[in-house]
């Protein structure tokens, strides 16, 4: 499972769809036929400070057959946000001195994870940027900010590792793996690096979630706490002049 973040492009984006079970992190062959387990691939919502659109990601699935030294084959499903990808890798192979165009299908593998994940950080650099927002909203608004959407983005941080920790493990059978070549593995080093890293900032971005949620809490407790300190200094105000009314009116 290679989680890939896209930057946001779809207005319409539904929320993110449970993924495929986690495969094993292996790498299995057959019949000479190396094989990923099926890559994942995300896109959300426009993150902007303007608009009320619900915040969600969605997981689309890129599965890629390592055929050989010389043939790599990616299959996903048709989508408006698929150029991003490949027109990524295109740049690269359209470069003259590219690496990518002077070695073989495991360094192209490296490319395409690799621009999964920069993409991946991106995604994850805007959604940073958009709490970052959400936190100034809470110190402005406070008891007015819409807690829904902190809400929204804690529970959708919440499902990204249990998408991405499998992509790890199949990154770690790839290094472990001696069908690559050391070149390779190399560069897939890096891009198993950069991964820790994402997994890092969900984490973070998820415990400022947590983090927010309790200053809203404990803002919303205290503006409780003030009404009830109101209502009883009114009550101690009133009581008396209660009780002697009550009193005077009876008929003895």
């Amino acid at each position: 499972m290679v989680p890939c973040l896209d930057r946001p492009t779809a207005a319409d984006a539904d929320l993110a769809q449970p993924p495929p079970p986690p495969s094993s992190g292996r790498l299995e062959k057959a019949n000479s036929k190396t094989w990923l387990p099926a890559s994942t691939r995300a896109r959300r919502r426009t993150l902007s400070s303007e608009t009320d659109e619900h915040f969600a990601l969605t997981v689309e699935h890129v599965a890629i057959f390592l055929v050989g030294d010389h043939t790599l084959i990616t299959v996903k499903p048709s989508s408006e946000d698929d150029a991003s990808i490949w027109q990524a890798v295109h740049r690269r192979l359209a470069s003259t001195y590219s690496k990518v165009r002077h070695n073989d299908a495991n360094f192209l593998l490296y490319s395409v994870l690799d621009v999964i994940v920069d993409q991946m950080t991106g995604v994850m650099d805007d959604v940073r940027s958009y709490l970052m927002h959400l936190e100034q909203q809470l110190d402005t608004l406070l008891h007015r900010f819409d807690i829904e959407t902190l809400r929204d983005v804690h529970s959708e941080l919440g499902q990204l590792p249990r998408v991405i920790k499998p992509t790890r493990d199949v990154l770690k059978s790839l290094l472990a793996s001696r069908d690559l070549p050391d070149t390779t593995k190399a560069y897939l080093r890096d891009v198993h690096d950069h991964l820790n890293h994402i997994l890092d900032e969900i984490e973070w971005q998820f415990q400022m979630c947590k983090s927010m949620t309790e200053e809203y809490r404990d803002a919303k407790a205290t503006q409780t706490n003030y009404v009830v300190y109101v209502l009883t200094i009114v009550t101690t105000v009133f009581l008396p002049a209660q009780f002697l009314t009550g009193v005077y009116g009876m008929n003895f």
